[in-house]
């Protein structure tokens, strides 16, 4: 959203493949594809190009769990998302790029020693979400058999646009639709991506993104809450981190960051008034209510700071998660619907938001609480 410049070309829709072998060529794998995150406007699946160092390098998840791990690339930004509304741009061109790399696989991941009926698609914040819109699309029938969502779902207020359109930050004025959309299909793509970033609005964090997937009446033919039905054949596991919402409650009350300043019940009550706008006054006041009921008569100003990020944890992430796994589990007979919530503290301690971490430790990897309250099955996926 702060960008300065591109990487990258529209050349991008690549994959990578991550073969486990040992002393023989390794044979009917399972695979699990990886969607990328990064706000549907940044991110690539070979990020070591674009941050110096790699976060969805494959080759330990290969070698440590024995399964074929691909990840690919997808158009972000405005070259993903634009659309006008209508079948004339319709938009979520990154959703059938997405969509292209896990039919690739499916047809020729036997190649490379991998188990076509036994393909898991996966991905984190954005690319969580994207691995829902695959799962309700009704052209994934049969693609894959697992889905796995790390921090997001189609359900989460971010994941979808509503009003879409540009045009006019690179100069497109035309009043007449057809001629402003001609106008936007000879604009420097670099310009369109550069101008994309800067499509901020007043008001909480998540309404800073406006390029994000539609609902196109072909992709996504419905809102997502009404397509769970054709996720009824996948099985589905959906995580969240129980301080998800952090990163962007400190941007809609930066003081919960800033050891110096307090975070005043004014404020909790502005970021309420912001994230629930839609539904009127006495929303605003249910939740407060709901959210400063353990806060007392002199609360810790550490529990008002992380009041705003539990906050924001919920409306973002939580409560989007459990009520797309509830739709899930409504709709299936036979598949698995896992939620994991991962509580895991940091090894500095830490006493709430905005207190700097002390120092990086190594660790093993952490575990989480694994809650059934949605399952069918406790079975592992």
């Amino acid at each position: 959203m702060l960008q300065t410049k591109t990487q990258g070309s529209e050349d991008c829709l690549y994959l990578n493949i991550f073969v486990p072998h040992g002393l023989s060529v390794s044979t009917n794998l399972p695979v699990m594809v990886y969607l990328f995150g990064g706000a549907f406007l940044l991110g690539a699946s070979n990020d070591v190009e674009v941050f110096g160092e790699s976060l969805y390098d494959g080759k330990e998840m290969a070698d440590r769990g024995g399964v074929i791990v691909v990840t690919v690339n997808y158009r972000v930004g405005t070259l993903g998302f634009l659309s006008s509304g209508d079948e004339r741009l319709p938009g979520n061109y990154g959703l059938w790029d997405q969509h292209a790399a896990i039919s690739w696989v499916r047809r020729n991941i036997r190649a490379f020693g991998g188990n076509p009926d036994n393909i898991t698609i996966f991905g984190q914040s954005a690319g969580a979400a994207s691995v829902n819109f695959q799962m309700l699309s009704p052209y994934s029938k049969g693609l894959f058999r697992r889905a796995i969502c790390q921090g997001g779902v189609a359900l989460s207020p971010w994941a979808l646009q509503k009003s879409p359109m540009i045009a006019r930050k690179v100069n497109c004025w035309q009043t007449e639709e057809d001629n402003m959309l001609a106008c936007l299909k000879i604009v420097d793509p670099i310009k369109l991506t550069m101008d994309s970033g800067s499509v901020l609005c007043s008001g909480p964090v998540m309404d800073l993104l406006q390029l994000a997937p539609v609902v196109d009446g072909d992709f996504i033919p419905d809102d997502p809450g009404k397509l769970f039905h054709n996720a009824a054949q996948f099985d589905y596991l959906a995580g969240v981190n129980s301080m998800d919402g952090h990163i962007f409650a400190g941007i809609d009350v930066p003081s919960i960051n800033n050891m110096k300043e307090t975070t005043t019940a004014d404020q909790v009550k502005g970021l309420l008034t912001g994230l629930t706008k839609e539904k009127g006054d006495a929303a605003i006041s249910s939740a407060f209510d709901v959210y400063s009921v353990h806060w007392g008569l002199a609360p810790d100003p550490a529990i008002v700071k992380k009041t705003v990020a539990d906050i924001e944890t919920d409306f973002l992430f939580l409560v989007p998660t459990q009520i797309a796994l509830q739709l899930h589990a409504n709709n299936t007979r036979s598949a698995v619907t896992l939620l994991i919530h991962y509580c895991r503290r940091p090894a500095a301690r830490i006493k709430g938001p905005g207190t700097p971490y002390s120092r990086r430790t190594p660790h093993r990897a952490p575990r989480g609480t694994r809650s059934n309250a949605f399952s069918k099955s406790t079975k592992h996926m």
